[in-house]
Order: structure tokens, then C-alpha cells, then sequence
């Protein structure tokens, strides 16, 4: 066991300043440390770091560590304790020590023999297993780690239903009956059909073979074995290693340190907690307060269970008590990585989402554009049916108006022809009052045949099929001009010789239509009318000097709609501007084979 030695100044509990003086003046006390086992005990490294660390966090930095090992286990007899006495007398001669802390029950028995000579009036803290009893004046106080056999063997009974038997090894080289007695005490308590059989002070060889004997339904509980043969000893983690190469059933313990060695695990002291409670209770010791004072504390124990154990003898993890600590556990790649995973699943989620959301969109998008272009097309088809309709509107129109022009000029026309000359031969006759009336009829008669013959003429201009587009079109201005006593310049560019009669006749009806509406609608006094040809179409432009209109208010009219209808008909380009007090300007533009034959199928359609 370590002794150590721990220089630590002291702080007054008054005020900052006060505190301060205290520290110059008091001298630091020493306090020393003995442990039983050497540093392959895996409390001791524990105890030996929780112990610095506390000291430093509660204001004791410059403390100094003084460390010694007993480790009586390994060389018992007392020679060694002798030499051992000797050793400390020397090296510590002269230094007084203000605090002893023993560490287990052969450092505490060690320390109490030769307190005298070693570290006389010193107060001691003894971490032991279970508390002892001394006297009032002893300035001993304890901290204890505490026996759970009882409660490692019903946690056996509990998680291996079939148990019916306990083996429980106690063999300790020293040969002491204190652990025993408690054990049996303990496990005193167990059901009666649980047998326990006391495996005590065995050599290890005779341990062995009755550990290798034991049937199926049997379980072991490993408390201590110190002893390899009578005059042998063993460290504990080689002695249970033996027991476990031989064990075909599970292995408990009361030990934190033994839990990973190849045991399912046990009720057992933390190391870690019992290091604390030590620490804490040498801090309020070394500030002054009386050993007669300090309870007697105890570490905290829970069940402790080594994971690779617990499948091997196929224990679940729900079987276990609900405060238990599962050591040595494997993770599967999930447990390691759930929340990693959960986010990635979380991510490919939303991204998921998102794709099938732009997906729908997608589809959605391309179903509108679907009925989008669908309802194009049929809007595309109902404007061309209702072109080619107005087509051929247009064509029967011109049709009809060649009819009527027929009626007039054949029938109607040589009709009152002939009531012309009848009037005349009547204004011969030399009856009063007869000559004067018969000129007079003779005159309306001549009146209404010039209007049936203009009329005519209009519905079906026979000198369009006759002189052409271009003279008939100068015709048509020039007769409007005498009629309407309005100026209309009229002029012709790069024109073929001949254009197609059908074309010729919609551009006729579009000057004929906008002169009308220049007479009737504009008040102007002058208008030009161009005409421009070239391989690809023809260009008609009609424009005057008038008041001018705002279209967005007037909005096509019938004349104006008619004009429209056959440009669109020819499949060509029309375009108006006006403004109020600024004239109108109107310009066609037809594409002339396009055109021919769009009007050759109307017409042979009504045909």
C-alpha cells in the first residue's frame, strides 16, 4: 500500500484579508496516504487522482503528495512489516503529520499498530469495506465502501431463472473470518431451496477443479482469493482468471475492478464515488473539523454488468435493474450512428419531399402546357374556321354582289331602259300639259337608270376584269373625287401587269371601303391612295388629311371590320393609326400567292 504525504495550507473561515495572514502565518499541514495494494489495483490510480483533483479545486494547488505502498498480499510476514516500519520511521523523521488516510483494512490495521512510532496524535481516515468500531478518543473517522453479496446473488437468482445453486469463493491467504462472516451473514437470507456452498481458503489447483465440477444450474460468486497454495499468494484478477477458464457457469463479483475481466458483473461500489466521498471528507478534515464529528459515509453501489457477459449467457438488456451500468458494449453501426442517420434520413426526407413536390410540379406544368398548347390549337383551328368562314362570307358576298349586279345591269337596267323610251314617245304627244309632265319623268327615269348603273358598277366593278387593279383603282379614285368634291391623289409603284383577279378584287373593295370612309367620316378635302408591288406582296396605303379619331374609343366598325376580315382572309398585314385633329393612315400588306390561292379555295368552296 502507497503512502503519500500532502502538504496543504490552510484558509481561516473570515474574511478575504484575514484569510490571506492565515495563510502566510500557518504553516501547511501534511497529510499522509497508505494504500494496501500497489498500482495494479485499478482503485488505486482512481483514489489517487480524485484525491489531487479535489485538492486543487478547493484552493489546495501547492499541496504535496507523498505516496507509499504496503502490499502486505504480496509480501506478508512481519519481517517485511518490520523493514517496512523502519522505512517510514527513517524517511519521515521529524516531519509532523497532520492526516492519515488508510486505504483498505490491512493499511488501516497496519497504521493503527504502529501509529505510536509512525504519526503519533495524527487524526486517521480510514476507506474500509465495512465500518469497524473504535473507541470515542481514537480520532478515527471511516468511509466505507459497503458489502452487497445479498443483493449480487438475488440479481444472479433474478436474471438466470433455473439458478439452484451458489458457489461462493472466499479463500484469502491472510485466512481472516471478517469477510466470511459478513458473506454468510448475507447470504443467510436467500430462499431455502437456493443452495449456497463456501468455497473457503482453498488453494487455487483444488479451486479449479471443483469449479470445473459444478452442473449447470449453478453460478459463482467470486469474492476474494488471495491464496495460490498455503505458502503462495496471488493477486486477485490471476486467481479469477483461473476460475474463469474453468467456469462453465456465470461468474458474479463486488468489485468494479473485477467487472470486464470475463464476469456477468455484480452489485458493486463505484471507484469513482468512493474516491470522492474520501477526498471530500480529508478536505474538511485538514480545515479542522474533528474526526468525532464526521459521519460515517458510504460510497454509492449499483449494478455493473460487462455487455460481451450479458449475450453470452443471452441476458437482455430489459431484464436488467433499471439504474444498471452496462459496460464494454458494441454498438450496432446504428447506436453508434442514429444521429447521424436520422439526420441523413431527415435530409433524404425532405429532399425526397422536395423532388416529388418538383416532380408534381413538373407534371402539373406539363399538363397545363398540354392544355395549354391543346387549347392553342384549338383556338388555332377555331381561328382559322373562322377565317376561312369569313372567307367565305366574303366570297359569297362577292358573289351575290355579282348576281345583283347582273339583275341590275340585265334586267332592271334595260327594264327601265325600255320605261325611258315609252316616257319619250309620250312626251310627243301635243295634249296639254302631257310634253312637259312626260320630261319631267323621262327626266327621274334617266336619273334612277345613272344610279342602277353606278350601283352596278359598285357591287360588281367589271372594269376591275376588264383594265386591272391599277386603272381600275385610279378609276375608282378619280370618280369618287367628281362626286364627293374631294382630292385624291392616287399612285402605283413597281406593280405587276397582271394581278390575280381575286386578289385584285379584296384590295379593290379595301381602297373602295376606306375612300367611303375618308367621304363620309373624316371632313377631309384631300387623300392619297399608293400602291407598291413586289415579287412577295403587295402594298396598299390609304391616308388622309382628316379630323382623325382615337381607335381605342371608336373600336372597329363594320367598314373597318370588313376591311379587316379580308386581310386576314388573304392571310396578310393590316395597320391604322389616327389621332384626334391628325388624320388616319391605313397600310396593307398582302402576300400575293399566299393570298391567290386562299381566295381561289373560298371561292371554289361556294361554288
Amino acid at each position: 500500500m502507497l503512502f503519500a504525504l500532502v502538504s496543504v495550507g490552510l484558509l481561516c473561515p473570515s474574511i478575504a484579508a484575514a484569510e490571506s495572514v492565515a495563510a502566510e502565518s500557518i504553516p501547511p499541514k501534511t497529510v499522509l496516504v497508505l494504500h494496501t495494494y500497489g498500482s495494479q489495483s485499478a482503485f488505486r490510480p482512481v483514489f489517487d487522482r480524485a484525491l489531487q483533483q479535489t485538492l486543487n479545486h478547493n484552493g489546495f494547488e501547492d499541496a504535496e503528495v507523498y505516496m507509499e505502498t504496503l502490499e502486505s498480499n504480496r509480501f506478508p510476514g512481519s519481517k517485511h512489516a518490520a523493514l517496512f516500519q523502519y522505512y517510514l520511521g527513517q524517511k519521515y523523521a521529524g516531519l509532523k503529520i497532520d492526516l492519515v488516510i488508510t486505504v483498505w483494512n490491512p493499511a488501516l490495521s497496519y497504521a493503527l499498530e504502529h501509529r505510536q512510532e509512525l504519526f503519533p496524535n495524527a487524526p486517521i481516515l480510514a476507506v474500509v469495506t465495512r465500518p469497524r468500531t473504535f473507541a470515542a478518543d481514537a480520532n478515527i473517522t471511516q468511509v466505507t465502501a459497503g458489502d452487497h453479496f445479498l443483493d449480487t446473488a438475488n440479481l444472479a437468482l433474478k436474471l438466470h431463472p433455473g439458478l439452484q445453486r451458489i458457489a461462493v469463493v472466499d479463500g484469502s491467504f491472510q485466512k481472516n473470518d471478517d469477510v466470511h462472516a459478513e458473506v454468510a451473514r448475507q447470504l443467510g437470507q436467500l430462499p431455502p431451496q437456493v443452495g449456497v456452498e463456501y468455497w473457503r481458503n482453498l488453494e487455487l489447483g483444488n479451486l479449479v477443479e471443483r469449479v470445473k465440477a459444478l452442473p449447470h444450474n449453478s453460478a459463482i460468486l467470486y469474492v476474494r482469493q488471495t491464496a495460490k497454495t498455503g505458502t503462495q499468494p496471488i493477486t486477485q484478477t490471476e486467481s479469477l482468471e483461473r476460475v474463469l477458464e474453468a467456469a462453465n457457469v456465470p461468474v458474479y463479483v463486488g468489485a468494479e475492478s473485477l467487472v470486464g475481466r470475463g464476469v456477468v458483473g455484480g452489485v458493486v461500489f463505484k471507484n469513482d464515488t468512493m474516491a470522492d466521498l474520501a477526498a471530500d471528507t480529508a478536505i474538511r478534515m485538514i480545515r479542522g473539523t474533528p474526526a468525532s464529528e464526521m459521519p460515517v459515509l458510504t460510497g454509492q453501489a449499483s449494478p455493473m454488468f460487462d455487455w460481451r457477459q450479458l449475450r453470452r449467457w443471452n441476458i437482455q438488456l430489459d431484464q436488467l435493474p433499471p439504474n444498471s451500468d452496462v459496460r464494454f458494449r458494441e454498438y450496432t453501426f446504428w447506436e453508434q450512428n442514429r444521429r447521424y442517420i436520422a439526420g441523413a434520413l431527415a435530409v433524404f426526407l425532405i429532399q425526397s419531399c422536395l423532388i416529388a413536390g418538383l416532380l408534381m410540379q413538373r407534371s402539373r406544368r406539363r399538363r397545363a402546357e398540354g392544355a395549354l398548347r391543346a387549347n392553342e390549337e384549338a383556338l388555332h383551328v377555331s381561328q382559322e374556321d373562322t377565317r376561312q368562314l369569313a372567307g367565305r362570307i366574303i366570297a359569297a358576298q362577292e358573289v351575290e354582289r355579282g348576281r345583283i349586279a347582273r339583275e341590275l345591269h340585265d334586267d332592271i337596267s334595260q327594264k327601265v331602259a325600255l320605261l325611258a323610251m315609252d316616257i319619250h314617245q309620250i312626251g310627243l304627244s301635243d295634249a296639254p300639259g302631257v310634253r312637259a309632265r312626260a320630261n319631267v319623268m323621262s327626266e327621274r327615269t334617266a336619273e334612277i337608270a345613272t344610279d342602277l348603273h353606278n350601283l352596278s358598277h359598285e357591287l360588281h366593278p367589271a372594269k376591275l376584269q376588264i383594265l386591272g387593279l391599277v386603272q381600275a383603282t385610279q378609276y375608282l379614285c378619280r370618280d369618287l373625287a367628281a362626286r364627293h368634291q374631294v382630292g385624291i391623289d392616287f399612285a402605283h409603284e413597281r406593280m405587276p401587269s397582271t394581278v390575280p383577279p381575286e386578289t385584285a378584287l379584296c384590295l379593290y373593295r379595301i381602297v373602295q371601303e376606306a375612300l367611303q370612309n375618308v367621304v363620309r367620316h373624316s371632313g377631309a378635302r384631300s387623300a392619297t391612295v399608293r400602291l407598291t408591288g413586289s415579287p412577295e406582296s403587295l402594298q396598299l396605303e390609304v391616308s388622309d388629311s382628316g379630323k382623325g379619331f382615337e381607335i381605342t374609343k371608336l373600336g372597329d366598325g363594320m367598314g373597318l371590320l370588313s376591311m379587316r376580315e379580308r386581310v386576314n382572309f388573304l392571310q396578310g398585314h393590316m395597320t391604322m393609326w389616327s389621332k384626334q385633329g391628325a388624320g388616319t393612315r391605313l397600310a396593307v400588306r398582302v402576300p400575293t400567292a399566299l393570298a391567290d390561292a386562299t381566295v381561289r379555295r373560298a371561292t371554289s368552296q361556294i361554288a
